[in-house]
């Protein structure tokens, strides 16, 4: 009951309070309203703010689909326009938001060229910019009060083609203990389109694969770069592919150990065995697995096939590539070292030794007898053996040259004989005057003759 009494006197009250002095209190709500915007302006006046926007390309086919390219998209992407927007500070901060200042943009429609085909290209065309600030920001608005600059050169070009190499790089460095073996596309030549008056600039479209850390080949989808000559970004040119395929072919380092041969055979009953090394007996190089040969082991050395002391080359190529290794050792040097059982001795004199091959304006003197050793047989001499030095292409001075000799069968040389020979050139003086020394006996020995003929 008491609830409801409270209410009606309420009712009442309010029902009292707004039949009463009507003009009056209307007259106080208009002040209050005056007041109130008269605080408002007074508190929180509007502000000039400054805001910076990149210019924004509408309208692109415009252009591409009458076969032209804009020459100087860089610089016009760089533009910054300023913007002096007025507002209340709250709306300016609102503004100021990074949602909001993205929105603000200098667009340039391109459309608007009044591009013609018998203009004389590259040709600059003067385009109106035009400022666009984002709606519903804030209750209140915002003006802009000047921006700068209004207008722009957009530089239009002719397309232009050009076909050039393609290069592969790479960056960074492979995981330790491995290596790069190669970097490869099936692409070699692509296709470049830009400003015609610029595409002699291209050198080169460049593909880069980051290697780092990388422990096995991978295969990757490379952004393309349009370079100069000097490896200078072109940013205005188009490649005939979005991206390239490159394949990177990571190998692992290993080291190899050549097991000692095998000797097979028998030597000649004249030779005795000495000794027998091998190089290397580690080789270095790269595998695709990761569990690889730890040793090699080279086809057996048959001692029947050796008559001397002998170095055999063992090619390691194939077994090699059955174990997926790869080396720049591909060759084994195995030493077999023999001595005779018994050797024979013949001497022999300088005089006995031919010279061939000497200039006829040289002369050559054997300055000392020599010997050689011969195993393997018993019967041997020097008019067997003919010994004989080759001289050709020598000069005049002193050399040690190596004496050849001819061995019969089974017969063996213990260690090459060198003998020392002295050449110079003739006296042709001299040689003057043994031909006429010659020529003088001559006649006077057919004088003599033909004396006895008339006695």
């Amino acid at each position: 009951m008491n609830n409801k009494n409270t209410s009606h006197h309420l009712f009442n009250y309010i029902k009292n309070f707004f039949a009463k002095d009507t003009l009056w209190k209307l007259f106080s709500l208009v002040v209050a309203i005056i007041m109130w915007l008269v605080v408002m302006n007074i508190i929180n006046p509007t502000e000039v703010k400054t805001f910076n926007a990149k210019v924004g390309l509408e309208n692109m086919d415009y252009i591409t689909k009458k076969g032209f390219v804009i020459s100087n998209i860089d610089t016009l992407e760089s533009m910054n326009i300023s913007f002096k927007i007025e507002a209340t500070r709250p709306a300016l901060d609102e503004l100021s938001k990074s949602e909001n200042k993205n929105n603000i943009k200098a667009k340039v429609d391109l459309s608007k060229l009044d591009i013609k085909e018998d203009d004389v290209f590259p040709k600059n065309y003067s385009v109106v910019i035009s400022p666009s600030l984002p709606t519903g920001v804030y209750a209140h608005n915002y003006d802009i009060a000047t921006y700068y600059p209004t207008i722009c050169q957009v530089e239009i070009d002719k397309v232009g083609e050009k076909t050039v190499p393609v290069e592969v790089k790479t960056y960074g460095e492979v995981a330790d203990g491995y290596n790069l073996d190669a970097v490869e596309s099936k692409v070699k030549e692509v296709v470049v389109s830009g400003p015609k008056s610029k595409i002699n600039e291209v050198d080169c479209v460049v593909a880069v694969v980051d290697i780092t850390g990388t422990k096995k080949s991978l295969s990757r989808e490379c952004e393309l770069f349009v370079v100069d000559g000097k490896g200078n970004k072109l940013n205005n040119f188009n490649v005939d592919y979005n991206s390239l395929n490159v394949n990177v072919i990571i190998k692992k380092e290993v080291s190899v150990n050549i097991d000692e041969p095998n000797l097979v055979g028998m030597l000649p009953e004249h030779l005795e065995f000495v000794s027998m090394d091998w190089t290397p007996k580690v080789i270095e190089g790269t595998s695709l697995s990761e569990n690889s040969l730890k040793s090699i082991s080279i086809p057996a050395i048959d001692l029947s096939q050796i008559s001397k002391n002998t170095t055999v080359d063992v090619d390691i190529s194939d077994i090699l590539e059955k174990a997926g290794l790869d080396s720049k050792s591909r060759h084994i040097k195995v030493d077999i070292k023999v001595k005779l059982k018994s050797a024979k001795r013949v001497d022999i004199s300088k005089n006995d030794i031919l010279i061939s091959g000497l200039s006829p304006e040289l002369e050559a003197v054997i300055n000392e007898d020599t010997f050689v050793e011969i195993g393997g047989i018993d019967n041997v001499d020097i008019v067997t053996l003919s010994p004989l030095i080759d001289l050709t292409g020598y000069k005049s001075g002193v050399y040690d040259v190596k004496l050849k000799v001819n061995l019969p069968n089974n017969a063996i040389l213990i260690n090459d004989i060198y003998v020392n020979v002295t050449i110079k050139e003739k006296n042709v003086q001299q040689e003057n005057v043994t031909e006429n020394v010659s020529e003088e006996e001559t006649k006077a020995e057919e004088t003599e003759i033909e004396e006895e003929k008339a006695d």
